[in-house]
């Protein structure tokens, strides 16, 4: 089991479990709304091993080697790897409109992404 540490005011801002291996979006950050990514937790239920990506564009959604933030990791079967973000936080744009945090997993259905922070307007 893994402690997270949540602080107080810190919540899950998304979870997400991609049934194919595109890449999608697990945040679209509102306008008036101020989001800090402290933690994603990357839980591979299967009995292989996964590979996954996480991918932040504060300005549109472009997902590819600029704005990779872990390309191809692998998390092993039945085993859980946390991003942690909390020292410094993640951002995503404060500023614009747009604000976008997207995964991919190179198997179908294998991971479960969890991703906690904090959310203010």
């Amino acid at each position: 089991m893994v402690d997270v540490g949540l602080k107080p005011g810190m919540k899950q801002l998304a979870q997400i479990t991609p049934a194919n291996t595109t890449t999608i979006s697990a945040i679209k950050k509102e306008r008036r709304s101020n989001l800090i990514v402290a933690y994603v937790v990357v839980c591979n239920t299967t009995g292989s091993d996964a590979e996954f990506s996480v991918f932040v564009d504060n300005n549109g959604t472009t997902y590819n080697d600029t704005t990779a933030l872990f390309a191809n990791n692998v998390v092993n079967a039945k085993s859980t790897t946390v991003l942690d973000f909390s020292h410094a936080g993640l951002p995503l744009n404060v500023d614009v409109a747009a604000g976008n945090l997207a995964v991919k997993s190179n198997t179908n259905s294998a991971i479960t992404f969890s991703i906690y922070g904090i959310e203010t307007r």
